[in-house]
């Protein structure tokens, strides 16, 4: 095997111990031949030359774009899988700057899933915060160079691909909100292929938007890259941007009665607040204890336990 592994690395300031607790456990668990294959069109200098210093860490030089948040992500990784599969890559994984391994030969226990018609193995929230997301999510993918050169699919589902019938019936079969990853599992559907979801399997959790195990194989603190986003620090741009895909679902969910009532403008205002005010306190524990004592917070997460603290 040939692992080429995919990674959009945007990381805030403040979130330099999450890229170095990434990068030490893909080392620590990765025993395959691997290459992390990254891009850093919008990364910090300091940041970008610590990935340029590692060993297993190849800076692609990817075409820049004015899309932002679930668009800008997508457009990177599809340039990523190409460049994997150009450079030889037998196999392809994609994690998020806030996504890892936990496990020793975590690579090989998804390349088992992949046999016959099952083309991908992959981390599946399943429900969340009381909505059912039943596709392939970009956190953890794992697929072969053979799937992409025979099926060329991509991480998003274009305009056109979601208003065709197909994909009315995938919506139905697999409910899901519309992320980077929802194209392959959208492609996988079409061609009467199947997929191995990743389920979480925390033990505990102290909040369950963030911080979890999927498989016992693939940890996801949720959303890093984002933060600064829903806390209200992105330009109005950005927020349009973001907003494209969660509203184009959301007008396939309700009636033409129902938008007039509820301009799109108080629909925003009131999702960025709620959210704002529900999760941060969230996030920003759960961060902290993972960044805090990484070894023992992820422990605790997976049998329910704390390591006892070195002397």
């Amino acid at each position: 095997m040939k692992l080429g592994i995919l990674v959009v690395y945007l990381v805030s300031e403040r979130n330099e111990p999450l890229l170095d607790l990434h990068l030490r456990q893909i080392e620590k668990n990765t025993t395959v031949p691997y290459i992390i294959y990254g891009s850093a069109n919008r990364l910090l200098p300091q940041f970008r030359r610590k990935l340029e210093q590692h060993p297993q860490v190849k800076i692609c030089d990817c075409g820049s774009t004015e899309l932002r948040s679930g668009f800008e992500h997508s457009f990177y990784l599809d340039q990523l899988a190409r460049l994997a599969v150009d450079d030889g890559a037998t196999h392809l994984a994609t994690l998020h700057v806030d996504s890892f391994p936990l496990r020793v030969g975590w690579a090989e226990d998804l390349a088992a899933k992949l046999s016959g018609d099952c083309v991908l193995a992959a981390v599946m929230r399943g429900t969340h915060y009381g909505y059912h997301d039943r596709k392939p999510l970009a956190a953890g993918m794992f697929f072969t160079r053979n799937f992409y050169l025979n099926y060329q699919p991509r991480f998003l589902v274009s305009e056109q691909e979601m208003n065709a019938p197909e994909y009315a019936r995938y919506q139905q079969v697999w409910p899901h909100v519309i992320e980077t990853g929802v194209g392959y599992g959208f492609k996988i559907f079409t061609a009467g292929l199947v997929w191995y979801p990743l389920l979480k399997s925390n033990q505990v959790n102290d909040y369950p938007a963030f911080g979890n195990i999927y498989g016992d194989l693939i940890f996801h603190l949720g959303e890093a890259a984002w933060r600064p986003y829903l806390f209200g620090e992105s330009t109005a741009e950005q927020r349009t941007q973001r907003s494209r895909l969660g509203l184009a679902f959301l007008f396939r969910k309700v009636s033409a009665t129902a938008r007039r009532i509820l301009p799109i403008q108080i629909r925003r205002l009131f999702a960025n607040q709620v959210e704002n005010q529900l999760t941060a306190p969230m996030y920003e524990y759960v961060r902290q204890q993972l960044v805090d004592n990484p070894e023992s917070y992820l422990n605790y997460l997976r049998t329910g336990k704390h390591l006892p603290r070195q002397v």
